[in-house]
């Protein structure tokens, strides 16, 4: 399932109409100015059963308690991970969340949190929570400030 939506999006409705069974799934909210609230309602929407995300959230307003939100709802069997979160107030902080909960199985990942506050101690922690499995691996912190 793949869904784009712009910044008039009812952001509940959507969490709420994804099916349980989903085992891909793409979601584009880039834009939408999506906030820590609409993060968390997202992420308590997940399906556990997902194999593949791909969450379009860059220049959204979600910061490392939203991240942090969604990071703790990866579920357990992705292996294919999405994530945008360019042009957020996201910090070091979300980023070692996120770290910490990318499952095991992870065979790739591409992250984006572009113009974003993430210093060297959230790039050095994600390097060392990567999955050993990786086969595809982008990550993109261009334009972030030095520790």
């Amino acid at each position: 399932m793949s869904l784009r939506f712009g910044f008039a999006v009812a952001r509940g409705d959507v969490p709420a109409a994804l099916p349980a069974g989903l085992t891909q799934l793409t979601l584009d909210f880039t834009g939408s100015l999506l906030g820590d609230s609409d993060a968390r309602t997202l992420a308590a929407a997940l399906p556990a059963g997902m194999k593949e995300l791909t969450l379009g959230l860059g220049r959204c307003q979600i910061s490392d308690d939203g991240v942090q939100a969604l990071a703790a709802a990866l579920p357990a069997g992705l292996t294919n991970l999405a994530l945008d979160f360019s042009w957020n107030p996201l910090r070091d902080e979300g980023v070692r969340a996120l770290a910490a909960a990318l499952p095991a199985g992870l065979t790739t990942l591409a992250l984006d949190v572009s113009r974003c506050h993430v210093c060297d101690r959230g790039a050095r922690a994600l390097a060392r929570a990567l999955p050993s499995g990786l086969t595809h691996l982008s990550l993109d912190f261009t334009v972030n400030p030095p520790s």
